[in-house]
Order: structure tokens, then sequence, then C-alpha cells
């Protein structure tokens, strides 16, 4: 049941960051961080990027912006303030 509902949480963060990303139109700030926030490798500006309290967030796949999704907001908090500060 657990999974299950883990599974539907990621599916719809995934859906909801699916419909931020169609407004690439729209001038975007750039992400605040150098290095993903999940796996910490260097970012090219090409990755996926996410708003997280107004800030973008790049990321330097779309796995590590699902695993980002799944995370609770303490933590993604945590995982930004490591790679930014």
């Amino acid at each position: 049941m657990k999974s299950l509902v883990r599974a539907s949480i990621t599916l719809l963060s995934l859906a909801f960051l699916a419909g931020c990303a169609s407004t690439k139109a729209e001038v975007q700030k750039p992400a605040i961080n150098k290095v993903c926030v999940v796996s910490g490798e260097p970012l090219d500006g090409s990755g996926p990027t996410v708003f997280l309290n107004s800030d973008t967030i790049g990321f330097c796949c779309d796995k590590c912006v699902a695993k980002f999704a799944a995370m609770d907001p303490v933590a993604k908090q945590a995982a930004v303030d490591k790679v930014t500060k």
C-alpha cells in the first residue's frame, strides 16, 4: 500500500513538473546551483529545471528530477542548501 501511495505521489509530482516545463517560452531565471542537487554532477545548463520557493533549481537529468520530486519539502530544501552554500 505504501508503495502505491508513493508511486501515486511521484506520478502526480511529475505531472505537475511537466506542466511547469511547458512555460519555457517565458523568461527563466538561471539555476541557483552549479551541480545537480541529487547526483552532484556538474550542470551544463541544458538539463531540466524546477522551481522551489521562487528559485530555479537545475538537474542533470529527468531521473534526478523524479528523485527530487519524491522527497519531502524539508529534504528538498536540505539538498538545495547543500549545493548552494
